[in-house]
């Protein structure tokens, strides 16, 4: 059976019980309408679980994170039990780097693979995956008067934010990048470098 109709059928099961009584109020009648629905849907359908850990985290991580919270509370009894829960904090960190970087190394593969392939739509999917969705904020009226004021025009450089670049180096850097014969795989290795760096 499934999971619409055994719903549905529950609450049929439940609201045919119910018999039409005058003496009651109207709140009332939507209260128990109401508790049948809750009632129906937390045993048919549950809760939905979010994911609120990284993706790289393992059981095993979770299972010290549980044991060094238990330790948590005792720390300050003894400074075995201090240095008990430094090795445990210290051992945390450590394995989830390495399954970060195991899951980030995997990711990559894939991405290698769908580029290989050609499969654009699933190498966009793994790298939003990784680097995550990129939101612009909108920049505020005196923002955008204190970038005004940073450009200086005298001398072709552009100042904003730290950057000095100047418009022949901006061509150099761009034409090196994006130039055809060294086009193929120059972003990836600079991806790679981004986020394989320990």
């Amino acid at each position: 059976m499934c999971v619409k109709q055994k719903y549905y059928s529950r609450i049929r099961n439940k609201s045919v019980n119910k018999t039409e009584d005058k003496s009651r109020t109207v709140e009332e009648t939507r209260n128990e309408i109401k508790t049948v629905y809750t009632d129906v849907a937390k045993s048919v359908l549950g809760y939905r679980k979010s994911q609120k850990t990284a993706p790289w985290i393992s059981k095993e991580i979770l299972e010290l994170s549980d044991q060094r919270k238990q330790l948590k509370a005792d720390r300050n009894k003894s400074s075995e039990l201090r240095k008990e829960y430094n090795l445990m904090t210290r051992t945390i960190k450590k394995k989830s780097r390495e399954c970060k970087q195991q899951w980030i190394e995997a990711k990559c593969q894939k991405v290698e693979d769908s580029q290989r392939k050609q499969d654009t739509r699933t190498l966009y999917k793994t790298a939003n995956e990784i680097c995550g969705t990129f939101v612009p904020k909108l920049p505020t009226r005196q923002e955008k008067h204190l970038l005004r004021k940073s450009r200086s025009k005298a001398d072709g450089k552009n100042t904003t934010k730290g950057c000095t670049m100047s418009k022949t180096q901006w061509m150099r850097q761009c034409s090196t990048n994006y130039h055809p014969q060294t086009q193929q795989n120059t972003w990836m290795i600079s991806w790679k470098k981004k986020w394989l760096q320990p």
